[in-house]
């Protein structure tokens, strides 16, 4: 049942960054993202990949360990944290690949990962 949830709730972060870019451009070119200078490292993954695609797993991840805070799983619920921080890193880094709205939500997941609190994820779904 757990492992049905977790896919969900990944495929639904996806889907919502999906939206995001599509209404307020948050990577102006998937192309850019793809050269040699964009690939950063991912979350989920551990290999370089274009950023796009990356920042995408840093969301995911982000999601996934609310999920399990929900759970109450602590383990499970810090398990991508040091892969977190070294993709959004690495993305900083690059911010010429990202429109203003995918900055805004790389210093969302920045401030996340200066002072986790998975209340303000439940939050902010819940409103």
């Amino acid at each position: 049942m757990i492992e049905y949830a977790e896919a969900i709730y990944h495929e639904f972060i996806h889907q919502s960054i999906f939206l995001d870019d599509m209404i307020n451009c948050m990577f102006p070119n998937a192309n850019e993202c793809a050269k040699e200078e964009a690939l950063v490292t991912s979350t989920i993954l551990k290999i370089k990949r274009p950023l796009d695609r990356a920042y995408h797993a840093a969301g995911v991840s982000i999601g996934i360990m609310h999920l399990y805070h929900l759970f109450n799983d602590s383990k499970n619920s810090e398990k991508y944290m040091d892969d977190l921080r070294k993709t959004v890193e690495e993305i900083e880094a690059r911010t010429q690949f990202l429109g203003e709205q995918g900055v805004k939500t790389l210093e969302i997941m920045r401030k996340f990962i200066n002072h986790p609190s998975f209340d303000d994820i439940t939050y902010s779904l819940q409103n």
